[in-house]
This record gives structure tokens, sequence and C-alpha cells, in this order.
């Protein structure tokens, strides 16, 4: 059954951006004129309404299911919880409508563990590097995004912990707490995505063809019994011949994605 989440007389968690991506399952129009449609959108039933000679406005917004949190029933994330999925997401960031110029994009890495616990995290464009465990609207942020790539992690044998670590000093090679470029960004939810599954390095990749030297590399330095990271390693890999693979690979994929996404990115 659905549940009322607001009558939308003031600020709605939909906005009439994010449905421009989404096929209605309902669109009608009455006999006066009056134009109905209805979209769903993560756990959200979204109802709008486009008078004769009006733009379109949402009307109602229903909540359809449970938030991804409640599947979590350990309630805690810890640092040696094996991470078993690893995603890419790219999304789409405010239009500003007075400069008319193209919306801004993002990226962040969702990670699953053993556990069913999720983990978010991305590089904010003021240097900011979140964190977030089970957040409670991820289910409708992964339905306004797009999955970049994602792989099975389980015999990488990386844990929570392991990324944490990853987060903390120069990871993508500039101070942290400074802007961040958008290019900055891309690197770090690639880093994360690439230690969470370093076995996935031979998959393949929406962005990035992977050079078999630097898989060796990679291979070659991960050390310790549980599969640990030795001091360095990451940084070393990415001093290497990585980086010019990765920006290489990356910018004309990213100029395609967002070609498509300007052009409605239809499901």
């Amino acid at each position: 059954s659905l549940k009322v989440l607001r009558e939308c007389q003031g600020t709605c968690p939909v906005t009439l951006e994010d449905l421009k991506a989404v096929v209605p399952l309902f669109d009608r129009r009455a006999e006066d004129g009056m134009r109905l449609r209805i979209y769903t959108l993560g756990q959200f039933e979204v109802r709008t309404v486009e008078e004769e000679g009006s733009q379109e406005a949402i009307g109602a917004v229903f909540a359809t299911g449970a938030s991804v949190q409640a599947s979590h029933k350990d309630g805690e994330v810890h640092d040696d919880h094996l991470i078993v999925r690893a995603t890419e997401y790219v999304k789409r960031g405010a239009r500003d409508e007075a400069s008319n110029e193209r919306p801004s994009y993002g990226m962040y890495a969702m990670l699953e563990t053993e556990h069913g616990a999720f983990v978010v995290t991305e590089l904010l464009h003021d240097g900011t590097m979140t964190w977030e465990e089970d957040p409670v609207d991820l289910e409708d942020r992964n339905a306004k995004a797009k999955v970049v790539r994602t792989a099975d992690c389980e015999k990488a044998g990386v844990c929570v912990g392991d990324i944490k670590a990853y987060k903390v000093g120069d990871a993508v090679g500039e101070s942290l707490g400074d802007d961040a470029s958008q290019s900055r960004c891309k690197r770090y939810v690639q880093g994360v995505f690439t230690l969470a599954s370093t076995a996935g390095l031979r998959g393949s990749s929406g962005f990035w063809q992977q050079s078999e030297g630097v898989w060796q590399l990679l291979q070659a330095e991960k050390r310790s019994k549980q599969g640990r990271w030795e001091d360095g390693c990451w940084q070393a890999a990415w001093e290497g011949d990585w980086e010019g693979d990765w920006q290489d690979g990356w910018d004309g994929a990213w100029e395609d994605w967002q070609e498509e996404w300007d052009s409605g990115w239809q499901q």
C-alpha cells in the first residue's frame, strides 16, 4: 500500500528535473484538458498535473517501500567487515537555469558488506570526503543516478577498514580540505572501487581500459596474511603507468556519458 509522504505545496524530495529521464507509468489527458502522470522513482511514486497552457507540476509524492537501512540487521558497520560488492555511480548535479550551462556531474561509490550493510562515499567539490553508512535515502539516490560499473569483491579480501585507511592522507595526490576539481572527484571514486575489487582490475570498465603491467604491479605489491595493502603500494601504483592509463581511458568516455545524459538518457 502507498503511504503519503508529502503533498507538494512546498519543498519535495523529488523534483521535475529528477523526472526528466523517467518514463511515466500513467500518462492521460482528462476531458477538461488537464494531463495527469504517475512516475516511480526508487521508493517514491510521484503524481503530477499539467493544466492546459501551464507547466507540469508535482501534486503528491508517496512512499512505496521500506528504506534500505531496514535490511541491515547488525546495526553497525565494523572495520573488519568484508566488502562483497562495489558499485560506481555517476549522478547529475543541479542545473543553473539562469546560466543556461550544462549541469554538473559527480560520482560516488557504494560498497556492500558481508552483513548486508551499505557504505556510500564520495569526494565533494569543496574537498570534503563523505562516508555514509546505510543512508536512509540510498535507494532513491541510486534511482536518480547511473551505474558505471559493478564488481563482486569477496575474493579480493578487502574490508571496511581498508577503505577507511585509503581515505586518509593524500590518497588522490592532493591535500585534503582544498577545493576539488571534477577530475579529482572522479579519481577518488575510481580509487575506492579499485581498492575494494582489486581482482576486478582485469574486468571491463565503463571508463577505463586497464594496463596488464599495472595489474601485475598491483598484484606484486599486495601482501600480508589477510590481503591488506602494504604501506606505500597504492601510491606507487598510482605514480606508475596506472595514472596515465586511467586518464586516457576516462576523458573520452566521460564526455560520451555527458552527451547521453543531456539527450535524455532514457532507461
